[in-house]
């Protein structure tokens, strides 16, 4: 008797948790879709402040969006993340930003395999002692960072 009411309330807290993971799970995947779109909101407006400047007058372009930068097909294919993010920044020879960094690396053949692209490529590179995050998920080669302070 007590094991069939132990197997009861069991199954009754299996049964709830799966509806509460599900309902984080939908909650997550719109947190998900919101900062993606905030995310290609803020490069577009970067990009009309990099095009007509402030007050008119040109501005320096802001180190996220290298128009000229080419990549190969199957460029990166070989490489891990953090390698192909590293000779992607060399390339570009700025601080890019981890969008940049991400849509290149797809185009360059090294998709990055997760629910959240983005989130995995930051944990790499803030774990990656090559990379230093300048804020606002700008990021660039510590070396070259140390180079620049020194001259």
């Amino acid at each position: 008797m007590m094991e069939q009411r132990f197997v009861a309330d069991a199954r009754q807290q299996l049964e709830e948790s799966i509806e509460r993971l599900t309902a984080l799970e939908e909650a997550r995947s719109g947190i998900e879709q919101e900062i993606d779109g905030t995310l290609n909101f803020i490069e577009i407006l970067q990009q009309l402040l990099i095009h007509y400047g402030e007050g008119g007058k040109a501005v320096e372009p802001l180190p996220l969006f290298p128009e000229l930068l080419s990549v190969e097909p199957g460029e990166f294919a070989n490489h891990t993340i953090a390698e192909a993010a590293e000779a992607l920044v060399r390339k570009a020879q700025q601080p890019l930003h981890a969008k940049v960094i991400l849509n290149y690396l797809m185009d360059g053949g090294r998709p990055i395999q997760a629910k959240n692209p983005m989130t995995s490529l930051f944990s790499v590179l803030k774990r990656d002692g090559r990379f230093l995050n300048l804020g606002k998920n700008v990021w660039t080669l510590k070396r070259e960072k140390t180079q620049a302070l020194t001259d």
